[in-house]
């Protein structure tokens, strides 16, 4: 089952000494240290906006657009459009050769062209048309906390450990009752529980992206080694939560940097999407 597989695998981590690496030296620690293991949640909000094309991106869709318009064929609009079109103007010709008074030629072919009047109209309502700014409220007053932001972006969920005032991913301890993917789901919950009075929304709808962790990292504090398992997540909607925390912040990978640690963003770096 899964859950012996986890358990397999962390059997396998601790079978030898395990060699722990820090900034300054590295260490080989005894098989009676205390070893704990710690899955964390890299929970991203995929971009709900293509992001604003460069120049150069520009002139290349100027030139396709170009390009397909000159070799598109006519819509069944278009060329009806245009056939009625032609037949007013022989309709006009006709008029003005005999010699018919504008109430008689009106009154003969008619004046009004339909899906010229059509067209009028379609070119009206796209000029009124207004595309919504790319630029949030949110984005103003540069609230972290809001989901609504960085619209063109990937933002990442980092939480703020209120004992020990330091930032990091969704966090919880691996216990031996339940697998390293249950583990990485709970982390999740906990967030809600413990800064959105209990909403559990983000668990159900959160899609993790695969059974085994992403990265791990590996390090040594008081002579315990703690190993970090990482997991990758996806929103597969925007948060239903109105409510915002200050200890709850969505960042881009950018904005990352000047909240965690540097040894920390070295093993996140490789799973993380610009």
């Amino acid at each position: 089952t899964s859950k012996m597989a986890s358990k397999r695998l962390i059997s396998r981590l601790f079978r030898d000494p395990p060699v722990c690496r820090n900034l300054r030296t590295n260490l080989r620690l005894s098989d009676t240290a205390k070893c704990r293991v710690i899955v964390a949640t890299c929970l991203q909000r995929m971009p709900l906006l293509n992001r604003e094309k460069n120049r150069l991106e520009k002139e290349y869709e100027t030139l396709a657009d170009k390009y397909r318009m000159e070799r598109s064929r006519l819509s069944d609009f278009e060329l009806q459009a245009a056939l009625e079109t032609e037949k007013l103007r022989s309709r006009e010709k006709r008029a003005l050769d005999e010699d018919l008074s504008d109430s008689q030629s009106k009154e003969l072919f008619g004046s009004s062209n339909e899906f010229v009047e059509l067209q009028d109209a379609f070119d009206k309502d796209f000029q009124l048309f207004e595309t919504a700014a790319r630029e949030t409220d949110a984005d103003v007053k540069r609230d972290l906390s809001s989901l609504n932001r960085k619209l063109d972006a990937v933002l990442y969920l980092i939480v703020r450990d209120l004992d020990m005032e330091t930032w990091s991913l969704p966090t919880t301890e691996w216990t031996d009752s339940e697998t390293l993917l249950e583990s990485a789901k709970r982390s999740l919950a906990n967030v809600e529980d413990k800064y959105f009075a209990g909403l559990k929304w983000l668990p159900t709808h959160s899609r993790f992206l695969s059974s085994a962790p992403n990265s791990h990292l590996t390090y040594t504090k008081e002579n315990e080694i703690f190993k970090v398992f990482f997991y990758k997540a996806q929103l597969k909607e925007q948060w239903k939560c109105n409510a915002s925390n200050e200890n709850v912040l969505w960042l881009t990978k950018d904005e990352m940097e000047e909240y965690l640690p540097m040894e920390y963003l070295t093993k996140l770096r490789p799973i993380l999407l610009h």
